[in-house]
């Protein structure tokens, strides 16, 4: 499995629970949706998520084996940025959260820039970070955020997963399902 930290607006962790995940069914969808999206473009792709009443775009993008990066917005705009690091690059993943930091704006001072500073200090791998970006969101909207990034994380860390052997995978957490 993987661990998740989740920011809001001001930097604080953004307090939200598995109870937010949508049924099964829609999460499994999503999660082979997005697989078969990073499967025919690995490197960068732009899809919707349909989740119950709510749509929300996913424009994914990943550089290096282990780090991905997506922005999902909803209503047409940018409401979270996550971070995806899968422990096996990590002057990837500095450098990707480096380039995802600057791209936010974010300064000494700005309210994210703590939040960044935890991830960096965070160890344990697979990580999916998510920073709320995005103006108020509704509980609908929320639900599907949360479900899509679960989706995508999940999608990612198992398809970069079937390519490592349970010896190299000892002790990390990461399992292929």
């Amino acid at each position: 499995m993987f661990q998740v930290l989740a920011f809001d607006r001001k930097g604080g962790r953004w307090k939200r629970g598995e109870h937010l995940l949508t049924d099964a069914g829609e999460r499994v969808r999503a999660e082979h949706l997005l697989r078969e999206r990073m499967i025919m473009g690995p490197a960068r792709f732009t899809s919707p998520v349909k989740i119950g009443e709510s749509e929300v775009g996913v424009d994914w993008e990943s550089v290096v084996r282990g780090v991905g990066m997506a922005y999902l917005r909803a209503g047409g705009e940018r409401a979270v940025a996550c971070l995806l690091l899968g422990g096996m690059d990590e002057v990837a993943e500095e450098t990707t959260a480096g380039a995802l930091e600057e791209e936010l704006g974010v300064t000494p001072g700005h309210p994210l820039s703590p939040a960044f500073a935890t991830v960096r200090r965070e160890r344990r791998r697979p990580l999916a970070v998510a920073f709320r970006i995005g103006d108020t969101i509704d509980g609908n909207t929320e639900q599907a955020l949360v479900t899509v990034e679960w989706a995508l994380a999940r999608a990612y860390f198992g398809m970069i997963a079937l390519g490592r052997t349970a010896e190299a995978d000892e002790g990390t957490g990461i399992t292929a399902e």
